[in-house]
């Protein structure tokens, strides 16, 4: 009997699919399909041709899970005509019976090369068409509109079913709650170390936007009382307090802070971001804090900014933290809610520019000279649409600080941010950091593979 081997696996981030509550829920089952599909033709330069099945399992063959799901996600993934597809009607677990179906057929000799998957039923799904539902049909339970099979066995739901499985196994609901809980968590953490990160593709709209995940959000008193007003009013959480990080710094008295503040409206805000992250469950450097800063500062001090991550903050000088090698830009306090309620954020991509600087400083010349030269060379709004990346020589030679100094200005020249790829001198500056990961030099070893290569292909050349 033949082996079957599984050469590579895709799957979408994250997120729940249901109306209202996720940020996957305005996208199409047959889309996402799809959006794995052509990463995997993609990234194995794959001639479609050769594929001799695509089995894809749906949680349930109507609304916008119908259909051939399978070829359809092929064909919307630009692979060959001739792709056939079969469908799977699975409900819970249809992944794994794709995958296990297409290693049985491998095994058999019948098939040389099938990719298998399955669109969750978390994924936007109706339990029937919107023609159905206007016509004023009542939506199916078991036994696909048979009436008389419904009423012997109709359908449970999750909750009736949570309630079975404790009772069947000897403990409580609460119990079984808790252990989905922890599982959700566990998967979140993985998810957050980067565990999976060769796995997961981006969902990419149909207007070019893509869900970004955020892996840290830093939060101060002045674009945050609204964010978190909006989710007080709409009974909501924060999605990650684990990867939000507050302080004041905007309305700070620079005299001695031990005294009241005497400015009314800084003291409101200042109140205000308090009573908030005690209620949200956010950590907060408040005054009197030693670790309390400027919050672009001690996102790195304190080792919170780390290579490879997403970091937003509602200031406009975020792209501070692209010294560490970071992806950070500054967002507006509505996208400040939609983060602190989903840990996303929908971005378009932007282009990417590279900012070479060949030499060496002279005495005296400070980064700040040098980042004014280069934007007033490239003008304040040369960087429009941009994040630049900051190359050569003497971007290498400069110190940590003085590399932050630069990042910082990124939007002075009107780009989306500012990054300098990850050496030896960001290793050495994060080493010991109270955020900074347990196992450091594991840690390293992945980021020392972030570095573009030396051909990196860049939009524009400066």
């Amino acid at each position: 009997m033949a082996e079957a081997y599984i050469i590579d696996a895709v799957r979408t981030p994250r997120g729940i699919g249901k109306q209202g509550k996720g940020a996957l829920a305005a996208e199409h089952p047959q889309h996402l399909a799809a959006t794995v599909l052509k990463a995997i033709k993609e990234r194995n330069h794959l001639d479609t041709a050769t594929v001799d099945d695509v089995i894809w399992s749906v949680s349930t063959q109507d609304g916008m899970q119908a259909g051939d799901m399978g070829r359809m996600a092929a064909l919307d993934a630009g692979f060959d005509i001739t792709s056939s597809g079969t469908t799977l009607d699975r409900f819970c677990g249809g992944g794994i019976t794709s995958v296990a179906l297409a290693s049985a057929q491998v095994m058999s000799g019948m098939e040389d090369c099938i990719i298998a998957g399955g669109t969750e039923m978390m994924s936007l799904t109706a339990a029937m068409s919107q023609e159905k539902m206007r016509a004023g049909i009542k939506p199916p339970m078991m036994g696909s509109y048979n009436e008389r099979l419904q009423k012997v066995h109709p359908q449970s739901h999750q909750g009736i079913c949570g309630d079975a499985i404790a009772s069947m196994e000897g403990f409580t609901r609460a119990d079984l709650d808790e252990v989905g809980y922890r599982s959700q968590q566990r998967a979140a953490e993985a998810m957050a170390a980067g565990r999976f990160a060769n796995s997961v593709v981006p969902v990419v709209a149909d207007d070019g936007t893509v869900l970004l995940y955020i892996d840290r959000h830093l939060v101060h008193e002045v674009t945050s009382p609204q964010a978190f007003e909006g989710l007080r009013l709409a009974g909501r959480p924060v999605r990650r307090p684990e990867a939000t990080f507050a302080t004041p710094d905007h309305n700070i008295p620079t005299t001695d802070r031990r005294l009241p503040i005497a400015d009314p409206i800084s003291k409101q805000q200042i109140d205000t971001l308090r009573n908030n992250c005690r209620e949200f469950g956010v950590r907060l450097f408040d005054l009197g804090d030693a670790d309390q800063g400027i919050v672009h500062v001690i996102g790195p001090e304190l080792g919170i900014t780390q290579p490879g991550m997403t970091i937003v903050c509602g200031d406009s000088h975020t792209a501070t933290h692209g010294a560490l090698g970071a992806l950070a830009f500054g967002i507006g306090t509505s996208e400040v809610e939609h983060v602190l309620a989903t840990q996303t954020l929908r971005q378009a991509k932007p282009k990417s520019l590279e900012l070479r600087v060949e030499g060496s400083l002279h005495p005296g010349v400070t980064a700040k000279d040098l980042v004014l030269y280069l934007i007033g060379r490239l003008s304040t709004e040369g960087g429009t649409g941009h994040v630049i990346e900051y190359t050569g020589p003497c971007i290498r030679r400069l110190g940590m600080e003085e590399r932050m100094t630069v990042c910082n200005m990124s939007i002075e020249a009107g780009a989306r941010a500012g990054m300098i790829a990850p050496d030896q001198i960001t290793f050495d500056y994060l080493r010991g950091r109270d955020y900074a990961p347990r196992n450091f030099d594991r840690a390293v070893a992945e980021w020392e593979r972030f570095p573009g290569d030396p051909d990196a292909v860049f939009d524009r050349v400066e």
